[in-house]
């Protein structure tokens, strides 16, 4: 019996024993660091580029990245052919990071005396890491291309959506290779700069809403207008149906905006109660007028005697001019033509029996500015490797559509969100460059609002 105990016991402590054995080694066990795309370009019309490292997991410790640079035959320096945001030594650069961060970056600027007009190129690899706090992930080297109208042929990116809450809209341009990160929350209505329309969008990836009143007078709306709207106007709202109405349809249709189009005739514009989400962002009242070729609008607390006017003028490099109903005219999206699409949250429409406004996560959506783009299924006969600039006639591209990539990338399996592995996106980009693109992870970090994509450029 004694005996039979001290069996018992010494199993207990062993077991104990490697029990602890394990979770030290997972406390330490490294994370993957990897280049976010395995190109980027420097060319007269963007003379620098960002070069981002993402980690597959936040870091326990503090620590650093060294990359070695290989300048090939171009000469570092600002009176040179290049720089960068962090000095190199003896051609490697250290970029610090701190407990808890993701990423890592840096940035590499053309220099005085680059030539451009000759394509050349750097390359930065990652280094083996001595501390063993991470080790190399699968994009080990990026490719800086210099040159006087860089394209890029195609990588594979991670976007920075910031996260699960996907905070960022992530403007992409496929041809620079470039993500630009806006702070959602940082507009709340676009103003269209079309010649010939007076439009208003709602800013879609804030759930921004908008109720019109049969009112003209904005001071004569008080907090008594709006008594019940709260229980009403939200996204997702499955139980009113009315709620659809006050959100812009996802296909981005002028004729499917909350905001009815701006009338030459004032009196026929009404007021609009504006719900806003996000921290510290009130509700707001606004009048939309047209003064010319311009905008006038009108804006002030739902509880406010009194208004405050902006006039809003089109700008034809951009798509719209964007307004923050605290803070005036701010700059959102690039200039048209300087992107293809945009990744973030979004709000619209569905039919579940009835119309219904609802919320989207990782949703893509198209610049409306010559891009088009058809979703393409995968069959035996025809995959994305296989996929060739042949195959291109065969397939209509949409253009009327912002929504055409959308949701359609992922999906549901029972309540887990994965990523559909069987279809992929012929696009045209607003240079006229056509290219197939595939996601490839719906969680590039282990975390939601970071999807992985490749793309190839055909023609």
């Amino acid at each position: 019996m004694i005996k039979t105990k001290y069996i018992t016991l010494l199993l207990l402590t062993a077991l104990l024993g490697f029990t602890g054995c394990s979770d030290d080694d997972d406390s330490v066990q490294p994370f993957s660091v990897s280049f976010s795309s395995s190109e980027a370009g420097i060319s007269p019309q963007s003379p620098s580029t960002e070069i981002v490292l993402v980690f597959s997991r936040p870091s326990s410790t503090a620590g650093e990245v060294k990359l070695s640079l290989n300048p090939n035959d171009l000469t570092y320096g600002e009176n040179n052919d290049f720089y960068t945001s962090v000095t190199p030594e003896q051609n490697v650069i250290a970029l610090a990071f701190e407990s808890g961060d993701e990423n890592v970056s840096f940035t590499v600027h053309s220099g005085s005396a680059a030539a451009l007009q000759e394509d050349k190129a750097i390359v930065f690899s990652i280094l083996e890491d001595e501390t063993s706090t991470f080790i190399t992930g699968n994009q080990s080297e990026v490719s800086v291309q210099f040159a006087e109208n860089f394209i890029s042929k195609g990588a594979t990116v991670e976007i920075d959506g910031g996260g699960a809450a996907q905070p960022f809209q992530v403007f992409i341009d496929l041809s620079k290779q470039t993500q630009l990160k806006v702070d959602k929350y940082s507009w709340d209505l676009g103003f269209s700069s079309d010649q010939n329309e007076f439009a208003v969008v709602l800013n879609s990836s804030a759930f921004v809403m908008a109720r019109p009143l049969d009112v003209t007078d904005i001071d004569a709306v008080t907090a008594n207008d709006t008594t019940g709207f709260a229980s009403k106007m939200f996204i997702s709202n499955y139980y009113d149906t009315e709620a659809s109405e006050w959100v812009d349809n996802q296909n981005g249709s002028f004729d499917e905006t909350a905001i009815s189009t701006i009338s030459e005739t004032d009196s026929e514009n009404k007021v609009y109660i504006i719900k806003r989400d996000g921290d510290d962002r009130n509700w707001k009242k606004v009048r939309i007028l047209r003064s010319g070729s311009d905008y006038v609008l009108q804006y002030a607390d739902i509880a406010a005697s009194t208004h405050e006017e902006l006039t809003i003028t089109k700008d034809q490099a951009f798509n719209f001019i964007h307004a923050d109903l605290d803070n005036g005219v701010t700059s959102v999206e690039p200039e048209k033509e300087s992107w293809d699409l945009m990744y973030s949250t979004y709000s619209g429409v569905a039919n579940y029996g009835v119309w219904l406004g609802i919320a989207f996560n990782d949703i893509v959506v198209l610049n409306r500015s010559n891009v088009s783009a058809v979703k393409i299924e995968e069959t035996s006969e025809i995959t994305y490797d296989n996929f060739s600039s042949e195959d291109m006639a065969n397939q209509t591209l949409e253009n009327e559509n912002i929504f055409v990539i959308g949701d359609t990338w992922r999906g549901l399996e029972g309540f887990a969100l994965v990523l559909k592995t069987d279809v992929f996106y012929l696009i045209e980009d607003s240079e006229g460059n056509h290219y197939k693109l595939k996601f490839t992870s719906l969680t590039a970090r282990d975390e939601r609002g970071y999807p992985e994509y490749k793309y190839e450029l055909l023609d």
